[in-house]
């Protein structure tokens, strides 16, 4: 961006003339969950649903999130805590450089009977979006 300011000070008898330069940028992130059979590109700012079906006690079920960056510059991310012991992610803050990608895990482990009703499980990305899952297993 190039913008000319002009601007009027008192008690001088010419205008003050600034040029302004700058130059903006924006993120662009990109969000998958994967498992075995399939594949979903996450909305960012939307509910997004992820369903682990049935899992029995003590077993562990396991869906990969892929974080890409297409931009020009690094951003960071961070996972809000997630609200069940049953549910975690790994890793849960991180930096994704430019043109690269960073793997994570979303793991459902229940030790006891339970189930993940639309459990809000949300990933705020540094001066960008924010992509949230309503996460759902027996």
């Amino acid at each position: 961006y190039n913008y000319n300011l002009v601007c009027r000070v008192k008690k001088k008898t010419t205008f003050l003339t600034c040029n302004i330069k700058g130059e903006g940028y924006s993120i662009h992130e990109a969000m998958t969950v994967t498992s075995d059979h399939d594949s979903l590109v996450l909305q960012p700012g939307i509910p997004n649903a992820v369903d682990f079906g049935k899992v029995h006690i003590n077993d562990v079920a396991v869906k990969t999130i892929t974080l890409s960056n297409s931009g020009r510059y690094n951003f960071d991310f961070k996972w809000a805590p997630m609200p069940s012991r049953f549910l975690s992610i790994r890793p849960e803050i991180g930096s994704v450089a430019k043109g690269e990608k960073c793997t994570m895990e979303l793991v459902f482990q229940p030790t006891t009977e339970c189930a993940l009703d639309h459990v809000k499980a949300q990933c705020k990305i540094t001066n960008g979006h924010q992509f949230l899952l309503s996460v759902t297993g027996q």
